[in-house]
């Protein structure tokens, strides 16, 4: 694992979220550190806290209004 820029560890939480994947399985295929992922992630939620629950109403919302058709 090399040594990344918080701009890179932003780059890789929203293209984990993007992606549909675990965290786990992102952080296998982009060989990273699931629990070092993880912590980051929540730092970088924490700091963009908007951003992130904008993100995740949008796919809940989603979610119920097809569930529902």
């Amino acid at each position: 694992m090399s040594r990344k820029t918080s701009g890179e560890w932003k780059n890789l939480v929203e293209q984990q979220i993007t992606s549909g994947l675990s965290v786990p399985k992102f952080c296998d295929q982009h060989q990273l550190s699931t629990k070092y992922f993880y912590a980051l992630k929540a730092i970088i939620a924490k700091d963009n806290n908007v951003g992130f629950i904008k993100k995740k109403h949008y796919y809940q919302t989603n979610y119920f209004h097809h569930k529902t058709r």
